[in-house]
């Protein structure tokens, strides 16, 4: 049996919520350590190996402790073999969560998706046409498009980002921006850590952002601050027992 790890929260009398059904429908519980509590499962080895079930039911139940409290939490994976490394992993990483708990008191996460448009004049090169079986001169012409089209969706990224950031940022207490390639649609995602006093002030300005730009966007949210705290690598934790 593995102890899974959702999330790191302070310790408070009395306990800030019905405590949630994990994976597999297993208990959460919660493994107090001075100022620090985790909650954790106890789940069969099986559940190692992540499906779209066992995620969902991960992610509702961080979900629900969020709601309640503020909350560290840990994206699925997070396996311990004992009680005695989840509360090695308060123990060790006890300076960084409660830093990170006060980073993102009282904030919930927004996401913004922004799919990058076209840069005029220029077709982005497939991977057929940078396929180095083809001509030479096929193959360079094929590669500066390739450059092109990369530097070209930078400044195309850069410039969305600014405009996001120039119209929600004053509602945000932290930003951070995420590329990703053409394998995920050219996409810019954005990560504003808000208030959960400033959501809807925050929503009714993406929705003015929408009305005056033409790039399509998708607004998600409100998340627990998974992209604005520090996850500290298990492994050490799980070696010492």
């Amino acid at each position: 049996m593995k102890h899974l790890v959702y999330c790191v929260l302070r310790n408070v009398q009395p306990v800030p919520c019905v405590l949630p059904a994990g994976v597999e429908a297993a208990p959460v519980s919660l493994l107090v350590d001075d100022r620090l509590a985790a909650a954790y499962s106890v789940e069969p080895d099986a559940c190692v190996t992540p499906t779209v079930s066992r995620a969902t039911a991960y992610a509702r139940a961080v979900d629900t402790l969020h709601r309640a409290a503020t909350v560290a939490p840990f994206r699925y994976g997070q396996f311990l073999e004992s009680r005695k490394q989840v509360v090695d992993l308060l123990r060790v990483h006890r300076v960084e969560f409660l830093q990170s708990l006060d980073d993102v008191q009282g904030c919930d996460e927004m996401g913004l998706r922004i799919l990058l448009e076209d840069c005029p004049g220029l077709a982005h090169a497939s991977s057929a046409c940078a396929a180095p079986g083809g001509a030479g001169r096929e193959f360079l012409e094929g590669r500066r498009a390739h450059y092109a089209a990369e530097e070209c969706d930078e400044v195309l990224a850069a410039q969305a980002a600014a405009e996001a950031r120039g119209a929600l940022e004053g509602l945000a207490v932290k930003c951070r921006a995420e590329r990703w390639g053409a394998a995920a649609g050219r996409l810019l995602s954005l990560f504003f850590l808000v208030r959960r006093e400033n959501v809807e002030r925050f929503r009714e300005a993406f929705r003015q952002l929408q009305r005056e730009t033409s790039a399509k966007m998708l607004l998600t949210g409100p998340w627990p601050p998974y992209n604005f705290v520090g996850s500290p690598c298990l492994d050490g934790c799980a070696e010492r027992d």
